[in-house]
């Protein structure tokens, strides 16, 4: 996400400087440490050293006309807003993609509504967002919510889609459309939290298992990935495959390749109806068609039947039958995936997407 945007600034001529110190060891281990006090005092010690070691870089920088704080920065945002303090008060922004509040405690659960952690994690956000001279997010649903949420005057947002790394993810002509003996090939990828719906995947899978063409593949792992090993198991799904692991971008380019059919989300959470998540854009990139949940940021990009097939959050049967859909028309699959792919090049690319956040910083600073 950060190098996407990073992209879309330099592709614009606008000079880039990154300063950036390594804190996770792995991608999971930020959202294992705020599952609990000892877990967020535990880090103290390596946070500490890491924010001696940005500081230093820091200072190290010349001139600036603007600070950007990457994603996740909830908390280097602080840190960013007090050194900014010696160096006359630029303009500081914060790539924000999502409220910690929001995420940990009313998305995922991971800490009761309530509780002395979430108190503090509301506090974070509403500072955070009161400090910020403007706010990154990716859809206006997510805007507006989030304004309503802490009181916050819709000014200080500047609504940037995820976007994806068209140099990575494209349309890959070049390479023989790959078959094989399972017929169509349904591909979910993604981090298993809840806004995901990949129960309800699994209950179109369940009503598709007559079906002998059509298979599923679920890549990933996370906070909802054992209730749905169990699910699978429970529903005796052999149309389905999970691939319990990470897969980094390079490798998920080739089964999105492979893949006949690309999934986004179907969680009814709130959340789920606000964002457009990655892999939705990392699809429309490939030129791929994409089913997702029709919801009111979904509507924002995408039209139903014409850029993706939209059906309602929560619905397998919906998705099963759009999964029918587009398994019975090859050439409506293939129209789908370049009405996508046209939409994302025109608007949502890099350059494009530079282009308007170019705009925006040159009357900030």
């Amino acid at each position: 996400m950060n190098e996407v945007l990073i992209r879309a600034l330099r592709e614009n001529q606008i000079e880039v400087v990154e300063c950036n110190q390594s804190l996770w060891k792995k991608r999971m281990e930020k959202v294992e440490k705020a599952k609990g006090i000892f877990s967020i005092i535990s880090l103290i010690p390596r946070l500490s050293r890491a924010y001696i070691s940005l500081s230093w870089k820091f200072f190290r920088i010349g001139s600036y006309d603007a600070i950007i704080v990457g994603y996740p920065g909830h908390f280097d945002f602080f840190l960013v807003k007090f050194l900014n303090i010696f160096r006359r008060n630029k303009p500081v922004l914060i790539n924000l993609l999502f409220s910690l509040y929001d995420t940990i405690v009313l998305d995922r659960q991971l800490i009761p509504p309530g509780s002395f952690m979430a108190k503090c994690i509301l506090i974070v956000d509403r500072t955070l967002l009161r400090w910020a001279d403007r706010i990154i997010l990716d859809t206006s649903t997510h805007i507006e919510h989030i304004c309503k949420m802490f009181n916050i005057d819709n000014h200080k947002f500047i609504r940037v889609p995820v976007g994806a790394d068209d140099t990575l993810f494209k349309p890959i002509n070049s390479a023989p459309k790959v078959t094989t003996s399972h017929g169509i090939s349904i591909l979910f990828f993604g981090t298993y939290i809840p806004l995901h719906g990949i129960e309800y995947i699994l209950q179109a899978a369940n009503r598709l298992k007559s079906y002998t063409d059509i298979r599923f593949t679920l890549i990933g792992s996370g906070q909802t990935y054992e209730a749905m090993l169990n699910m699978a198991k429970a529903l005796n799904l052999t149309n389905v495959t999970f691939i319990n692991s990470w897969v980094p971008y390079q490798g998920l380019v080739q089964y999105i390749q492979i893949a006949d059919i690309c999934l986004g989300i179907f969680g009814t959470t709130e959340k789920a109806s606000m964002v457009i998540p990655c892999k939705i854009y990392n699809c429309l990139a490939m030129g791929k068609p994409v089913i997702t949940a029709d919801t009111p940021a979904a509507r924002e990009i995408l039209s139903d039947g014409v850029h993706a097939i939209l059906c309602p959050p929560g619905d397998p049967q919906s998705l099963a039958s759009a999964i029918l859909k587009l398994r019975d028309s090859p050439r409506y699959r293939e129209d789908i995936g370049k009405a996508g792919y046209d939409l994302f090049r025109t608007t949502m690319s890099p350059g494009q997407v530079g282009f308007n956040l170019r705009q925006i910083l040159e009357e900030i600073v």
